[in-house]
């Protein structure tokens, strides 16, 4: 039998003490990141994770006795909290109604930087964490090394650690949007959001472009449309001066598919400011269903996401997690459905086609 390694061996390994590594793979402050990236990883190599026993047989659920009933819920930075709060309200309210059932407690913070992860969440005093939204990569790969289940809804990290990731079906839901769209005629489209804000966004860019090759519809991006500077939902002056260059070079698409609803009822508000109407002259959907969006004038076609639903399958999945700690990590994708509303149209040439049609049968 393989003798298990030890922490020696990887300190021996990379030339490092002992002592440093034991304070990098136990989630302790005083070890610089680069050193802890390399302890761990020597250490996935080295197989100091790995375990005799079969990778899928059940270990023993956290105790009353070892159990801290805390959760940790990480929310990303504050300025975004107020921006998204119609869509992050909705999936907290999921995971408070979950853990309160299963008798846990919810301490939610902002996003941390750096090492002030390791001084203010104590791994010691919580049994996991929950992570919403764009939190970023490196708390993320802080939060995964040490050892407790880590579960991030609608993101997920690019690192060694194993976290189980929840996401809304945002490729297969966008896709379905876009071939609504083909159908009712639409053969220019733009993808409106900035595909490097968050893996969610990406992933509805991918279902956006896979569906117009499936339909042999050329597609070239418009670049500011989907690279939009800082954050997508701080651009109204930017946007409205790209949709201006579009109809200028007289390359107004017949419909603009936005990443989140926000994006989607500013693109309208830049539209309008140009003398254009929604959904005669061009049709705007979003993703998401926030409140507002059967609320805006015209409502807004969109797709539904469960957030509520998210939330409970969150906490679904951490309390699984402290039982089969060492099953593979998984990624959970969530079905999502289209909600038709005022803000979409046959485009406007057939419309035009339709009418003389009718003028000659008349």
């Amino acid at each position: 039998m393989t003798k298990k390694v030890t922490m020696q061996q990887i300190a021996d390994h990379l030339g490092v003490s002992k002592f440093a590594v034991s304070k990098a793979l136990s989630g302790k402050a005083g070890v610089s990141v680069k050193t802890r990236e390399r302890i761990f990883k020597a250490a996935k190599q080295l197989g100091y994770f790995s375990r005799k026993h079969d990778r899928f047989k059940q270990a023993p659920a956290i105790s009353k006795a070892s159990s801290t009933g805390v959760v940790v819920v990480l929310f990303p930075d504050v300025r975004f909290q107020t921006q998204e709060s119609s869509y992050w309200a909705p999936i907290v309210e999921g995971i408070t109604h979950e853990l309160t059932n299963n008798g846990l407690d919810m301490v939610a913070i902002t996003e941390l930087v750096g090492d002030n992860a390791i001084n203010v969440i104590n791994p010691a005093s919580i049994d996991g964490t929950i992570s919403v939204g764009p939190v970023s990569n490196a708390l993320l790969s802080e939060l995964g090394r040490w050892g407790l289940p880590l579960i991030t809804i609608d993101n997920e990290t690019s690192s060694d650690a194993e976290t189980d990731c929840l996401f809304t079906d945002n490729f297969n839901s966008v896709r379905r949007l876009t071939d609504q769209l083909i159908g009712a005629g639409h053969r220019s489209l733009q993808f409106v959001g900035d595909v490097r804000y968050a893996r969610s966004f990406y992933d509805r860019w991918l279902g956006f472009r896979s569906s117009l090759e499936e339909h042999g519809i050329p597609y070239s991006p418009e670049q500011g449309l989907i690279r939009l500077s800082e954050s997508s939902f701080h651009n109204f002056e930017e946007l409205v001066g790209i949709i201006s260059g579009l109809v200028q070079r007289d390359a107004l698409p017949g419909a603009f598919v936005c990443a989140c609803d926000k994006i989607a009822m500013m693109t309208i508000e830049a539209l309008r400011s140009l003398g254009l109407s929604v959904p005669s002259d061009c049709s705007v959907t979003g993703f998401d269903n926030i409140e507002e969006c059967a609320k805006f004038t015209p409502m807004l076609t969109t797709i539904d996401v469960p957030k509520q639903w998210l939330g409970i399958r969150a906490v679904q999945m951490l309390l699984w997690r402290t039982r089969f700690r060492e099953a593979p990590p998984e990624k959970i994708y969530v079905p999502a459905e289209i909600v038709n509303r005022e803000s979409t149209s046959i485009p406007k040439i057939r419309k035009i086609a339709d009418m003389s049609i009718n003028v000659e049968n008349c």
